[in-house]
């Protein structure tokens, strides 16, 4: 409604005012444009930067348990119970063989905001304990590791942590659990185990299986290869979803061929064949896919080549000119994200704007282009030709 009486007051004007409108307009957008783009660009960045940082802490558990030997114990899925949004774990690491799951909570820092961070970690902990979820918590086990386990052990980790003070945090929430200080410098990622008790005395020793705790303190501690094994999870950022899995369908299916288009299928085998979606249920794989395609629909990053009536039948491609030149791509990418992203911004501050200037110019019509002003100066020569 709003927009229908600005473009009525447009046409209301005289052409002369339509014209200086439209004269005062352009250099704002020009200017808005950029401001906007720059902003909207560095905060699509900031945001899949800290992704990516957080990723990092991922690869660091990944590595260590990702088809290593000398252990039973390997590397299940990320984010598993991630139909409880707000009560999810970070890794689920297991030896199903043993009847053992390890659930691991990654935080950033563990040296500010402590107990907040402890209470959330407990808070987790007795959703599984209690099958709290909106699930069936064993059902989800069964279906993902093929076994219930008969033991669960806690980890709360980050790559920065004080012992002491995890214990002064435990002893307040009268918690018992483990924690894992997370390693990682250059090729090498390294994990060590702490034993977090409400007090001294309490009869909690740590991980269930002692032949973790060796795995640990032998070869995790002592350090292992890092690889970058996990590019995104569920709940990463749209930005870094879009991002990676454009980049990596245009390598498999348009870096060669010009005409190269991609299903569900093709997708979700791509992407099972890395990591990123080991051991994910059928249907969170489906949200994934739905979700990238609409968003990536939106910003003009897909095009729907061949449509079969279902966005799981239809054969998608990415919109590029830079298929064969992957920092052309990217900064593509970026510049079509960032762009949607500032458009509702941008619309705003330019309706603004011209309301602004057409009231201006109503007031101006209005008076006959006479302003206070100029009354002011008829009075003073008045006053003037008086003296003479």
């Amino acid at each position: 409604m709003a927009g229908r009486d600005l473009d009525e007051r447009i046409e209301n004007l005289p052409e002369e005012k339509r014209e200086e409108l439209e004269g005062r307009i352009e250099p704002f957008e020009q200017e808005l444009e950029e401001e906007l783009f720059d902003q909207h660009h560095s905060e699509i960045d900031n945001q899949i930067t800290d992704d990516e940082a957080e990723l990092s802490d991922f690869n660091v558990i990944v590595s260590g348990f990702l088809e290593q030997d000398g252990t039973d114990y390997t590397f299940i899925r990320t984010e598993p119970l991630i139909h409880e949004q707000d009560k999810n774990f970070d890794v689920l690491v297991a030896a199903p063989s043993k009847g053992v799951a390890v659930l691991v909570e990654i935080e950033r820092t563990l040296l500010d905001r402590l107990p907040g961070k402890v209470s959330k970690f407990e808070g987790k902990m007795d959703v599984v304990k209690s099958n709290g979820a909106d699930f069936d918590v064993d059902e989800y086990f069964e279906r993902v590791i093929s076994t219930q386990p008969d033991e669960i052990d806690y980890v709360l980790s980050s790559q920065h942590l004080a012992e002491s003070d995890l214990q002064d945090a435990a002893a307040a929430e009268g918690l018992n659990f483990i924690a894992w200080l997370l390693g990682s410098h250059g090729n090498t990622c390294r994990v060590k185990d702490f034993i977090v008790k409400e007090d001294e005395t309490a009869p909690f020793d740590g991980h269930a299986d002692d032949d973790l705790r060796d795995y640990i303190e032998t070869e995790l501690a002592s350090g292992v290869e890092k690889q970058d094994y996990v590019s995104f999870t569920y709940s990463s950022s749209k930005y870094l979803k879009l991002k990676h899995m454009s980049i990596t369908l245009v390598n498999r299916f348009q870096r060669h061929s010009e005409d190269g288009s991609f299903t569900y299928k093709d997708w979700k085998q791509l992407f099972e064949a890395d990591v990123d979606l080991y051991n994910y249920l059928e249907e969170e794989k489906q949200t994934l896919f739905k979700r990238y395609i609409k968003y990536a629909k939106e910003v003009g990053v897909i095009a729907v080549e061949e449509s079969n009536g279902d966005v799981f039948e239809n054969e998608y491609r990415v919109k590029s000119r830079a298929t064969k030149d992957q920092e052309k791509l990217i900064d593509e990418l970026m510049e079509k994200m960032a762009r949607a992203r500032m458009e509702e911004d941008f619309e705003e501050a330019v309706r603004e704007k011209k309301e602004e200037v057409v009231t201006e110019l109503e007031q101006d019509h209005a008076t006959g282009g006479t302003t206070l002003f100029d009354f002011e100066e008829i009075d003073s020569e008045e006053e003037a030709a008086d003296d003479d």
